[in-house]
């Protein structure tokens, strides 16, 4: 993934410094919004390796779903930000209680309850995402002075 994706990243940045079509923005701000997503990627792949009982290969289904979700979640944080044009957040907060757990798995040998705490965090970061796109639909709706999922009736003459 970083192959194919970071090179073409950097290579659009370029391209919009040198064509004056971005926001001109310094490469440190422009580089703002990889922070959360690689410190979800570090982590992650950090705790698959700090292991003591090999979490990808005990749940595999649980651990990619777990980092699915969070990166979707802080993929829509960005989307948002950068539709309000507002500066995105330097780290997602649904990424603190990940460091406590790499932290909990880096310093104590768990073994099974690092599956607890790998549902546990699944389960936060499933519910904070899906509340996080209702609350979006009900700002838009509001804005828009519109009903989700209805259909007005249009009158046909």
């Amino acid at each position: 993934m970083f192959g194919l994706t970071f090179p073409f990243t950097f290579y659009n940045v370029y391209k919009a410094y040198k064509d004056k079509t971005g926001k001109m923005l310094s490469f440190l701000e422009a580089m703002r919004p990889l922070v959360s997503t690689l410190t979800l990627f570090t982590l992650m792949i950090h705790w698959s390796y700090i292991s003591s009982i090999d979490i990808v290969q005990s749940q595999p289904r649980l651990y990619y779903w777990t980092v699915g979700t969070a990166f979707s979640h802080i993929a829509c944080h960005l989307i948002i930000a950068q539709m309000s044009s507002t500066r995105c957040e330097l780290i997602n907060q649904s990424l603190l209680p990940l460091f406590t757990i790499v932290a909990l798995v880096q310093f104590l040998t768990l073994n099974d309850v690092e599956v607890y705490l790998l549902w546990a965090y699944c389960i936060y970061i499933t519910l904070k995402h899906v509340l996080f796109g209702i609350g979006v639909v009900k700002e838009m709706c509001e804005h828009f002075n519109i009903q989700a999922f209805s259909i007005p009736k249009v009158s046909v003459q």
